[in-house]
Parts: C-alpha cells; sequence; structure tokens
C-alpha cells in the first residue's frame, strides 16, 4: 500500500496527474474516492494541505514520483506533527520570554517610584537592597533576550533539518 499528502490541490484531476502516470484518469480518480472516505474530494480546495492520501494500486496505471510506501509516509506525517509541535512550543517560549521580560520591566518602573525612593531615604536596610532589585530586574530582561534569541535560532535550525528530512522523503 501506497500514500501521498494533499499539497493543495483544487481539483482532483490534478491530484491524479501527480498521483498516477499513464491514461485512466477516471479509474484512478474512482480508486482513490473509494480508498480515502476521510478526504471530501468535491472540496478539494477545502483540505488541509498535508492530509493523508491512500494511493491505490490502479490496473493499467503507475504510481507516480509523490507517492510512498507506508513507512515513508508514517515518516512524514511525524515530521509533519513534530513541526507542527514546534511552532506551538516556539510560541510559548516566546510568550513565556514576553511575560518574564513585562515583568521585570514593571518592577524597574515600580522602582523609580518617588514614594519607594522616599522610603529608601528613610530605610537604610531599603536603600541597600534597591540596587541588588535594580540589578536583579535588568538581569531579568536580559535573560529574556537571550531566551527569545536563542529559541529563535533552535526554531529556525530545526526547520531547516525537518525540511531537509522531508526533502529526502517526499
Amino acid at each position: 500500500m501506497h500514500f501521498s499528502f494533499s499539497r493543495g490541490e483544487r481539483k482532483v484531476s490534478e491530484l491524479v496527474r501527480r498521483l498516477f502516470s499513464g491514461k485512466g484518469s477516471a479509474k484512478a480518480e474512482r480508486a482513490l474516492r473509494s480508498a480515502n472516505p476521510h478526504v471530501d474530494f468535491d472540496h478539494l480546495d477545502q483540505v488541509d494541505e498535508g492530509t493523508p492520501i491512500v494511493v491505490p494500486t490502479v490496473e493499467g496505471l503507475e504510481t507516480a514520483g509523490d507517492v510512498h510506501p507506508l513507512q515513508a509516509a508514517t515518516a512524514v506525517a511525524a515530521l509533519e506533527a513534530v513541526r507542527a509541535g514546534l511552532a506551538g512550543l516556539a510560541e510559548t517560549v516566546d510568550a513565556d520570554a514576553a511575560a518574564i521580560e513585562e515583568s521585570a520591566r514593571a518592577t524597574l518602573m515600580r522602582l523609580k517610584d518617588p514614594e519607594l525612593k522616599a522610603a529608601a531615604s528613610e530605610d537604610a536596610e531599603l536603600k541597600a537592597h534597591l540596587p541588588k532589585v535594580v540589578r536583579d530586574a535588568e538581569a531579568e530582561v536580559e535573560r529574556a533576550r537571550a531566551m527569545r534569541n536563542e529559541q529563535q535560532q533552535v526554531a529556525a535550525q530545526a526547520e531547516a533539518d525537518i525540511a531537509a528530512l522531508l526533502e529526502v522523503l517526499r
């Protein structure tokens, strides 16, 4: 059994041309419809790109280059799932970094409050502690920026690696 994936085809005829070579497109279309009840071939333009497509054997037709054995199709599907998961993870890390940076910046703003400065001028222990709080908050801003930059680099490298693997498998 062989598989492929939707690639944004708008019509069944486009999919048939990509998956099969030879004469007999009507027979190929019937076989595809029968083998893929999960695919709405009447609204193929609304099917998500990357949807698995079972490519049945059709007498008199050869499968084309974009058709893979089950193992390769499974690997492609797994890599696509990893790609989607990495995108979600990147968004989460970015949101976490933004929240850390926002919290640290809010702390720095509160440290400029005139009432806090007045209290610090009257309390030696508070006055001695404030520079450390400022340094810690500034360090958090830098840590958040570094976390965001590192995440972007890792995500870009992971995307490039996944794309390279998919190129080999497809």
